[in-house]
């Protein structure tokens, strides 16, 4: 008979059509739903324009106290070149450089804390911690008034507190969040901890940017007001 020719592990495997079916539709419905799950976190990264609500709020409340410190001229110049900084028109020293001449020395950490760029954040530190070991600068920021200059130590205190907890960047959905968050805002996965990847990639960032002042001969003449 035909059943006879056929091999007996055949036979078992044609009579039993229903279980490997099964198993297919279930791996496609699951695979369907995991699909589903990412293309909406997607859709909630790239509509919150790959910054998180806390991290634009929190930026948004830094920019009004630095118009506070500043008269309408200078307000204008800061938010133009702030722009031109983030877009890559303007270099991190030039930057610095304006928010000293500003009187804003002593939120600069801040600024770089709440920048959503891991580079351009890098760079702003490096040209910070530049500045800070140049004793003329700070001793010329001193002598123009003591306006937005604070003490080495404090200065350099900051900094640090801003190389380890700056905004970060979900390892998961690619999400930018604040410093404060401990976990995204979009998919909830928790904020890398200081030795994972992320902080490795942030350190290599510090270590690139620092490469590019050095290279500069007056990159630290160019930092003082």
């Amino acid at each position: 008979s035909l059943a006879a020719a056929v091999p007996a592990t055949s036979r078992q495997a044609a009579a039993k059509p229903g279980k490997p079916a099964a198993a297919r539709t279930s791996a496609a419905s699951s695979s369907s739903s995991s699909n589903s799950g990412t293309q909406s976190v997607a859709a909630a990264v790239a509509a919150a324009g790959g910054v998180s609500a806390e991290l634009k709020a929190a930026n948004k409340a830094l920019i009004e106290r630095c118009k506070a410190l500043l008269n309408e001229a200078g307000f204008d110049k800061f938010r133009e070149q702030s722009g031109a900084f983030m877009q890559g028109g303007v270099s991190a020293g030039k930057y610095h450089t304006l928010c000293v001449e500003l009187g804003l020395t002593s939120l600069v950490p801040q600024l770089a804390a709440l920048c959503p760029d891991a580079d351009k954040r890098a760079a702003l530190i490096a040209a910070h911690r530049r500045f800070l070991g140049d004793a003329q600068s700070n001793s010329d920021t001193a002598a123009a008034g003591g306006r937005g200059w604070v003490p080495p130590e404090a200065a350099m205190a900051a900094l640090q507190e801003v190389e380890a907890k700056g905004s970060w960047t979900c390892e998961r959905c690619t999400l930018t969040n604040a410093p404060s968050s401990r976990s995204c805002e979009v998919c909830s996965a928790p904020q890398p901890k200081p030795g994972a990847a992320a902080a490795a990639s942030g350190k290599s960032a510090v270590q690139r940017a620092a490469a590019g002042g050095s290279s500069s001969s007056g990159a630290a003449a160019a930092q003082r007001p």
